[in-house]
């Protein structure tokens, strides 16, 4: 039997599970991988809104990169909410290091309710290194997109 391969998701934590974190890791076992995590901030959401959220420090989000990148063999990484410019530097710094592995950068930019997490201008640095975009939108507890189109883009 063969390993499944690994992919690094570098999000938010969705209380509720239908975002974040808790999706991509659904939508990465879906097609045959081992889902590899990095928590960027916590949310307290429902169906409805969040009601309370914290960053995850900087230092914290490129500790769990790097673990992530030096103990498995990653396929691709696959980006989420990212808090901040801090946080898109530290996740740029540690895949700078990996450059031969597939990105796909899925901003979340702010939340269906209006809750902000990161100015549009601030994710440029990772689009730029990014094999796919993902289409920026609200984060309702809805996959954005097929786990086939995430596999396609990561390893198609």
């Amino acid at each position: 039997m063969n390993a499944p391969f690994c992919v690094l998701t570098i999000a938010g934590s969705d209380s509720g599970g239908g975002a974040g974190i808790q999706a991509d890791m659904r939508t990465i076992r879906s097609v045959g991988g081992h889902a590899l995590t990095a928590v960027t901030a916590v949310t307290a959401q429902d169906t409805k809104q969040i009601t309370a959220w914290r960053p995850v420090s900087d230092a914290l989000i490129a500790a769990q990169v790097a673990s992530a990148l030096g103990g498995y063999p990653v396929a691709a990484v696959k980006t989420g909410l990212l808090p901040g410019a801090g946080a898109i530097r530290a996740v740029a710094s540690a895949l700078s290091r990996v450059a031969s592995i597939p990105l796909v950068v899925d901003p979340v930019l702010s939340s269906s309710n209006g809750t902000e997490f990161l100015p549009a201008g601030d994710i440029e640095t990772l689009i730029k290194r990014s094999a796919r975009q993902g289409s920026e939108q609200p984060e309702d507890g809805q996959p954005g997109r097929p786990a086939s189109d995430l596999h396609q883009g990561a390893f198609g």
